[in-house]
């Protein structure tokens, strides 16, 4: 169950980064990576609060758990484009 956790924030974390490399290249004007950030972790802000509140139990503590994966992900992809546009401008 673990493994699918982890698997989980780093499959959040190389699709945040790509489709923000992507969205940057196509319209670099516009501030869509971050509109995609705050999305992830305002849902993931909500699926741990409907695990905290509804579900309870080790099944509510693995959604929990998986929503802060997906908020550490969607932050790690976040740096992780920054990073690429740093070094790409260059």
């Amino acid at each position: 169950m673990w493994a699918f956790v982890l698997l989980a924030g780093i499959l959040t974390a190389c699709f945040f980064a790509g489709a923000s490399v992507f969205v940057r290249v196509k319209l670099p004007d516009k501030r869509w990576p971050e509109w995609i950030l705050a999305g992830l972790v305002v849902l993931s802000v909500l699926a741990i609060w409907y695990s905290l509140v509804y579900v309870r139990g080790w099944e509510g503590a693995m959604l929990g758990v998986l929503g802060f994966h997906v908020i550490g992900g969607a932050i790690a992809g976040y740096l992780i484009e920054k990073a690429i546009m740093r070094y790409r401008n260059r």
